[in-house]
């Protein structure tokens, strides 16, 4: 999600003062750094004005850690279907194939 909003113009500082987090925390989570706490995902998600649904979040939870990485990879495939569906509103307003975020996901 990060990534996507880089790409968007949307810097780690700013998304580090809308989430609370530290810039270079951000900048660990971009680079792969799995977020294992719920409180931190609601933070994120409310900073991002994002749903909690979007994120599989509703109110107080308690998880173990393979719940937790089930939730991991679950937020990666919600992360994947933005960026397609950014792909594909990118083509349709006639953007280029280097304005695609599909051809850069994961770097």
């Amino acid at each position: 999600m990060f990534r996507l909003l880089g790409r968007h113009g949307i810097s780690q500082r700013a998304i580090a003062a809308r989430t609370g987090q530290s810039q270079s925390e951000i900048s660990e989570i971009i680079a792969g750094r799995q977020v294992m706490s719920i409180n931190l995902l609601e933070r994120i998600a409310d900073g991002l004005g994002s749903p909690r649904s979007l994120w599989r979040l509703s109110g107080e939870v308690s998880i173990d850690v393979e719940q937790a990485l089930t939730l991991n990879v679950q937020l990666q495939e919600v992360v994947e279907m933005l960026v397609e569906l950014v792909d594909a509103l990118s083509v349709a307003l006639g953007g280029s194939d280097t304005q695609r975020c599909s051809r850069t996901v994961g770097t």
